[in-house]
């Protein structure tokens, strides 16, 4: 004769299906926000190596007769006679590609942006992802310095500094009560985090600057 469930085998049942799905809910949960990581942060390295590439090749061929380089920390602007762009834009024309000059700029404010521009022809290309805080910095064969302008010709390099997550200035903080007002002291640049991405960008031929070296 086949017995039927007991209210006590029916509630254990129950229980160990609730635990299945609280469990099977977390890992999904779990590898949903490291997929989304794993995405955010292949987003951010190939935004990153793409402009790399692109600022190294602009400043190999930057020209001081056509405007060479000029900016500061936070953005700067470089004319050149290489082709670092791909198109001149939805509203370039063909002759724009062949530009006997083009500029190539990187600005933060507040966001990242790059921008090309050849002949009539202008782009903007507006990342993705977030960028706290840039850094530019400009040798002139001695010593660093915040600022380049284009009545010192060209650099011997730029060094880039990139933090994707890092306010050494926080003005609120976010806690479970909610925003609250930031009570820290704001930080020296000596005790700043390592960068997320750091790279130096020197001329292609050295010899151009016979025995400096930045």
């Amino acid at each position: 004769m086949r017995r039927g469930l007991t209210l006590m085998e029916m509630l254990v049942a129950l229980a160990l299906i609730l635990a299945m799905t609280v469990a099977v809910g977390s890992f999904a949960k779990t590898y949903r926000q490291g997929r989304d990581f794993a995405v955010s942060e292949a987003i951010r390295d190939r935004e990153v190596d793409a402009m790399f590439g692109r600022l190294a090749e602009a400043f190999a061929c930057s020209d001081a007769s056509v405007g060479g380089v000029s900016g500061g920390e936070n953005d700067v602007s470089i004319h050149h006679r290489g082709s670092v762009i791909p198109a001149a834009g939805p509203d370039g024309e063909a002759a724009d590609l062949l530009a006997d000059s083009s500029r190539y700029d990187i600005q933060l404010a507040e966001q990242f942006r790059e921008v090309f521009v050849a002949g009539s022809a202008q782009s903007t290309l507006t990342w993705q992802s977030s960028v706290s805080v840039l850094q530019l910095r400009y040798h002139n064969g001695s010593s660093w310095s915040e600022s380049w302008s284009t009545e010192q010709g060209l650099p011997v390099a730029i060094e880039c500094k990139i933090w994707f997550d890092f306010d050494p200035e926080p003005e609120a903080i976010e806690t479970a009560e909610g925003v609250v007002s930031a009570d820290v002291p704001i930080l020296e640049e000596s005790d700043w985090p390592r960068p997320d991405r750091h790279r130096i960008f020197a001329p292609v031929d050295p010899s151009i600057f016979p025995g400096v070296l930045p």
